[in-house]
């Protein structure tokens, strides 16, 4: 059995964020200073405003699969399932919408583990074999047509 950490976190809060929120601060301040301070405001006011807000709140989504237990988190919840509480975890991807994880738990519930998108599906079942549990991929999904 594995001892490391594997992690993974999808947040709002990242570089491009950043960028961003230095090109409309640079924006307003050109704007104020070039004496258009109302019709700087309208403009880019309200997309600092949006950039400042998603920074604040950054919010979060990923989980963490440790010695013991798998961790989800979304926003500020928090979910903690024991190794020995997961009877099976299955994997599916298509191509629209990436990898999708389920957790099937004792419990009868199943529980989708957030932002698994950007994996290659076999990079998530090495990670969940390593931890001694039963991998199954869902060739079902994988071979369906979104028709839309």
């Amino acid at each position: 059995m594995v001892t490391e950490i594997f992690e993974y976190r999808r947040q709002a809060r990242g570089p491009w964020s950043y960028l961003s929120l230095a090109v409309w601060t640079a924006v307003m301040y050109a704007g104020w200073t070039q004496g258009l301070g109302v019709i700087t405001a309208l403009f880019s006011g309200p997309a600092l405003g949006y950039t400042l807000a998603r920074i604040i709140e950054n919010d979060a989504e990923g989980f963490r699969i440790g010695p013991d237990a798998i961790i989800l988190f979304r926003d500020e919840l928090e979910s903690r399932f024991a190794l020995r509480d997961i009877v099976s975890v299955t994997i599916s991807h298509m191509p629209a919408s990436g990898t999708v994880c389920h957790l099937n738990l004792r419990s009868g519930r199943t529980v989708e583990v957030p932002a698994t998108a950007p994996f290659a599906p076999e990079r998530l079942a090495e990670e969940f074999r390593l931890r001694s549990l039963p991998v199954w991929r869902d060739h079902h999904l994988e071979n369906a047509v979104a028709y839309g």
